[in-house]
């Protein structure tokens, strides 16, 4: 391969491993985002089953249920950061395996 086939390779890998790099970021984001709409549902649901409630152990229950869920949420969330986050490393580590990025300045290989 010749140096002019390297040289104008590099500017295109490196434009696929940034566009990777964002479509993580922005399927992180709208995961998110869906989330929160989520735990909003969740939580007005919580606060209806709560006024439903026509005594304190009915109170107990609908409070017990929503903790419940919320816990296994809690779980999911903290599966998907860790998730998110390993995928975004990866994805730097291999921009910065292939030489592309060093202290924010390109470093030729």
């Amino acid at each position: 391969m010749s140096q002019m086939e390297t040289h104008n390779e590099k500017p295109a890998e490196l434009a696929n491993a940034q566009a990777a790099f964002l479509d993580s970021i922005r399927e992180a984001n709208q995961h998110w985002f869906e989330r929160l709409h989520s735990e909003a549902n969740l939580a007005a649901e919580a606060v209806s089953n709560m006024t439903k409630a026509r005594s304190v152990p009915d109170a107990m229950i609908a409070w017990q249920a929503w903790n419940g869920r919320r816990f296994e949420v809690m779980a999911q969330d903290g599966r998907r950061l860790l998730a998110d986050a390993q995928k975004l490393i990866e994805l730097n580590s291999r921009l910065l395996s292939q030489g592309w990025v060093s202290n924010g300045k390109e470093v030729s290989s």
